[in-house]
């Protein structure tokens, strides 16, 4: 029963009055769990992937190929509406075969490109001296970027 599953979660939440909303990740992941969140409260979710807790052997196995076939299912419902974002680990981007188009990382009058002109750790310095704005690509980049993928197959 999800009662006797979600037990130990459901008592360690008591009592913390910040918390609005909550779910188990089991079989739809944290991914598809957070979307249908997001998607029904009309809200955007931002997930910091480096502040993730990552079961014990869990990349070494997924490094390996050792995957639930559910996963790649639900990579699949999320994509269309996930943005990476930088600091996005690289092998995830290559595993799930994501294309990112960059977005633009603007500090009061310089903009830069992101992983073009400005890495995600130079980012992640600057922040307690000023947060940039961020912003979708410009729509000549998106359709080049579909372009490319369309040319690519």
């Amino acid at each position: 029963h999800m009662s006797t599953l979600n037990k130990a979660a459901a008592e360690a939440m008591t009592g913390l009055e910040h918390i609005h909303a909550c779910t188990d990740i089991t079989g739809f992941g944290l991914l598809g769990h957070a979307y249908e969140m997001a998607e029904g409260s009309g809200v955007t979710i931002r997930l910091h992937s480096g502040s993730l807790p990552l079961m014990r052997g869990a990349k070494a196995l997924a490094q390996m190929g050792i995957v639930p076939s559910g996963a790649y299912r639900n990579m699949d419902y999320v994509k269309p509406h996930l943005s990476i974002m930088p600091g996005v680990p690289q092998e995830l981007v290559e595993q799930y075969q994501m294309y990112v188009v960059p977005m633009r990382v603007i500090y009061h009058d310089r903009e830069y490109t992101d992983k073009v002109d400005i890495t995600p750790q130079q980012v992640y310095d600057r922040l307690e001296e000023v947060v940039p704005h961020t912003s979708l690509p410009s729509i000549d980049t998106v359709c080049d970027a579909l372009s490319r993928i369309e040319q690519a197959g």
